[in-house]
């Protein structure tokens, strides 16, 4: 069997009454020089049994099977499997369009670079249901091939384009020389490291206008408990440091502590709309506020008003400190009032 161009890569953990969405709009695809490697991480529904029955009509569909251990070793299984020259990971319970990747084979061909970014569509779901359709994420068609390191970082703080795998194609040959790999310690922004670790080493970047990907929310809402671990979001600023180290310049520099700040925000409205308990709330705020902010010096690199929000934000950041203290006063004075009363 001749090596296919591209290698589609899917982790999917109990969902067989959905996934056939999503491995029919591959397999119905406008572009046909492809494999379709599904892992099945250790489910414990009925969705091998479905895999192995797309496995038997398509000769492209290979179906591999491990224990359950997270959707990052089962992408990290599917790299050890794949042959094509590019790589494409999907979700099992999301959708594309029918010409998806013809799209974004074409771009990366015509442009030789090392890794395609498309737009995207959200849809909420409720109850097996899409219950909205969003506003399409449309980027920008460009190549950046000029200081990409400081494009990157901007693109983090500034869109969602550059977090996620599934509106992004890869040349499977980096990712074969350098060793990429999935951090399985990681169940929150283990698509944005693995990201950056690619980053690192590309010289040339393609973003094209093209909708591509049709992702699924539920309407619960996106993140879940990892989005609120302080080890996870340590692991995650700790990776951002190593890729923005490698080419310290000014603007380098700024644009790292500015999305540091971006990312402390974030982490306080996820925090603030959590159904924990308030002293819960002011914990794990204080926990993420362990390491160094720097607030940049000059409106140069990041301009005014991204300025201002940082030392907005370095107000806020000691606030969880006084709240604490003041609530560990309050819980002493009752204590105290209630051994006075007892005199």
């Amino acid at each position: 069997m001749n090596k296919p161009l591209v290698s589609v890569i899917i982790p999917v953990w109990n969902t067989g009454a959905s996934v056939c969405n999503m491995t029919d709009a591959i397999l119905g695809q406008s572009f046909r020089d492809f494999e379709l490697i599904l892992i099945d991480d250790g489910s414990t529904d009925s969705t091998l049994s479905v895999l192995r029955k797309i496995e038997k009509v398509d000769s492209r569909v290979r179906v591999f099977t491990k224990p359950n251990g997270g959707p990052s070793s089962a992408r990290n299984l599917g790299l050890e499997k794949a042959g094509g020259k590019y790589i494409q990971f999907y979700d099992a319970d999301d959708g594309i369009t029918p010409h998806s990747l013809e799209i974004c084979i074409d771009a990366v061909l015509a442009s030789k670079s090392d890794i395609v970014v498309s737009g995207w569509q959200i849809y909420t779901v409720r109850n097996n249901k899409i219950h909205n359709k969003h506003t399409p994420y449309v980027l920008r068609d460009e190549t950046v091939s000029n200081n990409l390191e400081a494009y990157v970082l901007r693109s983090l703080g500034t869109n969602g384009m550059l977090y996620n795998l599934w509106n992004k194609l890869f040349r499977a040959d980096i990712i074969r020389e350098h060793h990429l790999r999935f951090r399985e310690d990681l169940s929150f922004g283990e698509d944005l490291v693995f990201a950056l670790h690619y980053f690192s080493h590309i010289s040339r970047l393609q973003v094209i206008s093209d909708v591509t990907y049709h992702y699924q929310e539920s309407s619960a809402g996106t993140f879940g408990k990892s989005a609120l671990n302080t080890t996870f979001r340590q692991i995650n600023s700790e990776e951002l440091a190593v890729f923005a180290s490698s080419n310290k310049t000014p603007e380098i520099n700024d644009l790292f502590h500015w999305i540091e700040w971006r990312w402390l925000l974030s982490y306080w409205l996820l925090v603030a709309r959590s159904r924990r308990s308030y002293r819960q709330k002011i914990v794990s705020l204080k926990k993420n506020l362990g390491g160094e902010y720097v607030v940049a010096k000059t409106t140069r690199f990041i301009g005014i008003k991204k300025v201002l929000m940082e030392r907005s934000a370095a107000i806020l950041r000691y606030l969880p400190h006084l709240t604490l203290w003041i609530m560990s006063l309050a819980v002493t004075l009752k204590h105290f009032r209630t051994w006075a009363k007892s005199l």
